[in-house]
């Protein structure tokens, strides 16, 4: 993974008094009993990655972890923490742990691993010192290096998800890609319909191609359904509804004044008496269909349309041994058209042998009945090429009802066969991708929580007791208390930090909260957030009157809270910051966006601050991208990427202009 940027661990907080010292002490004299105490531990909470280490028995586990545990310990005495820590890193983002795979880590084994060897280090502290004071500072170096170790494998664990998830989305896009455009190629278009929760039904952009409709209707569907068919359509389709089960049928649809034949298939299914899914495919036929009628007009069309659509016709009289074929049927079974008198055995002997006793039994059944069930084949050619066969066809009988002819036609679909089949193995392959999807989803959903709650104890905790220790011990210097104001600062930063990363995350999990808004009040509301800036002088603003929209409206407050926010940062030294707002509608060309398409609402939020360097307008919406220093300005880089995560889910864009100096312009691009 050279893509994958390493956490750079900062040495000095691993600078510790009497961990050192301790280290040494446990790994000359008590390592067996430590690495014992560790299992004993990993088993009482039930380590998730124990479970994967079942191969080995207690004493191949204790060796193993006395490699480990020695090294970890060696590294803490030399004062060499943050190097293993970081090679540890390399080792399990290269995949080179020695026993475990990568990918077998979860986040309950960092959590959980954290607390063990925190309660193990501690368990032998009163066999270090019988000083409570010693005692209590080494209690403290040992919870102040667990958490930094068990910060640098959250930040990696998180980054490894990522990583599978970039991957698993790439893949996805690339199977649906494949989906769609063999859809395109066949003319099919798929539909998949959910009654009970209409939100998750959907279409291909096939559908839209072949009906005209931009999203499922039935009312708008059944009315461009020519009005000869209309009835045979409704009743197919209702009788499908009210039974359950699949249903074909083939039809001629209106679109904007041409007549279009249209193939539709589909499987309908009903749970408690209660319709619950449609799904099935529609199938522009309008080619094949227009040829075949051309048929019955000349011979010479009829031969013609016949290669086009590889459909052939024949013809069997019951009581003779012979089968008229037509010129298409020659070629469909790799014969030279008329080169030889087909005879019913010499038919027979061109079956697959898969399908041979099969289609005699279809055969035979017709002649009982006098009904010709449409049937598909697999035929062998002379030259050993193997093709799928459709064939349709009828019965006459004499005047005593006995069978006298039948005749049919015979496509051949061996192309559309093998793309069906395809088309299966890519919806297949896409379902388990989807589930893939879901389970990471639901992966992160659980790191979330962990992140969000358990990483930010430690935090405070550490906030907390560098607090007392400035207030509360005598003697500091100032480069300690500096030290310590530091420490502080950081923990801030890092609390503010994993609070805008759970923001970011969770950005997308509102998107069905969409309601018609006056932009004004949106502002109103963003105005009450900086009314002290404004009261100081820090801020004035001019808001021009906007239009109501439809968006999610606390995350476009949130957008725009956080776009005025920067404003007022980044404004002048000495002058207060003037933020202008208005709005225009444009056209999808006017963004500079190739997906753009149709028109815009375009709010301008312009300022007079520092501004930035031109170079950085396409990258200062990346994650965890900063212009400028923390000693500068505070931040953490998420927030104009939690604003282009909030255009997305509005199906918008947000740009950025500027000339450093001279202040900033934000264009938001609503569609319209």
């Amino acid at each position: 993974m050279d893509h994958f940027n390493f956490l750079t661990v900062n040495p000095e907080k691993f600078r510790m008094r009497l961990l050192p010292l301790y280290a040494a002490f446990l790994l000359e004299r008590h390592l067996d009993a430590y690495v014992r105490k560790m299992l004993e531990f990993s088993k009482n909470e039930n380590l998730p990655l124990l479970k994967k280490l079942d191969k080995f028995s207690d004493e191949e586990l204790i060796g193993l972890g006395k490699i480990s545990h020695a090294d970890t310990l060696t590294a803490l005495s030399n004062n060499t923490i943050h190097t293993w820590i970081e090679q540890n890193v390399r080792n399990w983002v290269s995949n080179n742990l020695e026993v475990i795979d990568k990918d077998e880590v979860v986040a309950e084994d960092l959590t959980q691993t954290a607390f063990i060897k925190r309660n193990c280090m501690q368990y032998f502290i009163p066999l270090f010192t019988p000083d409570l004071n010693e005692q209590a500072i080494l209690r403290e170096e040992i919870d102040r290096y667990t958490t930094q170790e068990e910060l640098v494998s959250y930040d990696t664990y998180l980054k490894l998800q990522q990583d599978k998830l970039n991957k698993t989305n790439e893949a996805l896009k690339f199977q649906e890609s494949l989906l769609l455009e063999a859809q395109e190629i066949s003319e099919l278009g798929s539909f998949f319909t959910d009654y009970e929760n209409p939100e998750n039904s959907m279409s291909t952009p096939q559908m839209e191609k072949i009906t005209g409709l931009d999203q499922p209707d039935d009312i708008a569907f059944f009315n461009r359904v020519h009005p000869d068919d209309r009835a045979q359509v409704k009743e197919a389709y209702e009788k499908a509804f009210e039974s359950g089960g699949s249903f074909e049928y083939s039809f001629r649809y209106m679109m904007d004044g041409a007549e279009k034949h249209i193939q539709a298939r589909g499987i309908v299914t009903r749970e408690n008496g209660k319709l619950r899914f449609l799904k099935g495919t529609l199938r522009d036929i309008t080619k094949n269909s227009l040829l075949i009628q051309r048929l019955t007009e000349s011979e010479a069309l009829h031969k013609e349309a016949e290669k086009l659509t590889h459909l052939g016709n024949w013809a069997w009289d019951v009581g003779d041994n012979t089968i008229q074929w037509s010129d298409e049927m020659y070629r469909i079974y790799g014969l030279e058209p008329q080169s030889e008198t087909i005879t019913f055995d010499r038919f027979v002997g061109l079956i697959h042998p898969d399908s041979r006793e099969t289609r005699l039994n279809e055969i035979n059944e017709s002649l009982q009945t006098g009904i010709v069930k449409d049937y598909n084949l697999k035929i062998v050619t002379p030259a050993g090429n193997v093709k799928i066969l459709r064939g349709l066809g009828s019965i006459s009988t004499d005047a005593d009802g006995q069978p006298k002819k039948v005749v049919g036609t015979c496509q051949d679909i061996t192309a559309e066969f093998h793309l069906k089949n395809e088309l299966m193995a890519l919806n297949e392959e896409l379902s388990i991708k989807n589930e893939e999807l879901l389970r990471t989803n639901n992966e992160l959903e659980s790191f979330n929580y962990i992140a969000s709650h358990d990483l930010q104890e430690p935090l405070r905790k550490i906030q907390i007791y560098t607090e007392k220790v400035i207030h509360q011990a005598d003697g500091l210097s100032n480069e300690m208390r500096m030290a310590l104001e530091k420490v502080i600062s950081s923990t801030t930063r890092m609390r503010t930090l994993i609070k805008d990363l759970m923001v970011f995350s969770q950005i997308s999990l509102a998107a069905t909260l969409f309601e018609k808004t006056p932009l004004n009040a949106i502002f109103d509301k963003v105005l009450e957030e900086f009314a002290e800036s404004i009261e100081q002088g820090n801020a004035i603003f001019h808001i021009d009157t906007l239009p109501e929209v439809t968006i999610i409206p606390f995350q476009f407050q949130q957008l725009l809270t956080n776009i005025v926010g920067n404003s007022i940062k980044y404004r002048k030294q000495e002058e207060p910051a003037i933020i202008s707002v208005s709005s225009t509608v444009v056209r999808a060309n006017d963004i500079g966006v190739a997906s753009a398409k149709g028109k815009y609402l375009k709010v301008s939020i312009s300022d007079n601050g520092i501004g930035f360097e031109a170079e950085h307008r396409e990258n200062i919406f990346d994650l965890f991208k900063r212009l400028h220093t923390n000693e500068t300005y505070s931040g953490t880089g998420i927030g104009l990427a939690i604003c282009k995560k909030i255009m997305q889910n509005h199906n918008g864009y947000i740009t950025a202009d500027s000339i450093a100096g001279e202040g900033s312009v934000f264009n938001i691009y609503l569609p319209y």
